[in-house]
């Protein structure tokens, strides 16, 4: 079942779900702001349509340093959402596209 994290401050319009802007205002950051390296927590965010999740956060890895820096920068998911039906760990982003 796909399910989706409301947007911080109430849905905008019909279908409307959290980016990661919203992802990071639940977390207590500013819409724009980098999540530290170290950064790491679990706390419940709202859904679209009623009840609660689960967010998870991992922590992140630094990108080496130097010119190719771009390259081999991490591309790892961090936030995780737990699934309501199977208790899945869903990047927080693709919750809409997780199937039970």
């Amino acid at each position: 079942m796909a399910f989706k994290i409301l947007p911080f401050g109430g849905q905008r319009w019909a279908g409307d779900y959290a980016d990661h802007d919203d992802i990071r205002q639940y977390l207590g950051f500013k819409a724009r702001t980098k999540l530290p390296i170290d950064f790491s927590t679990v706390t419940t965010v709202p859904l679209v349509g009623g009840g609660a999740t689960v967010l998870e956060v991992r922590p992140g890895t630094s990108a080496p340093e130097g010119n190719w820096r771009w390259r081999f920068k991490s591309s790892k998911h961090r936030c995780f959402a737990v699934c309501p039906s199977c208790g899945h760990k869903v990047p927080a982003g693709r919750t809409h596209q997780h199937k039970c």
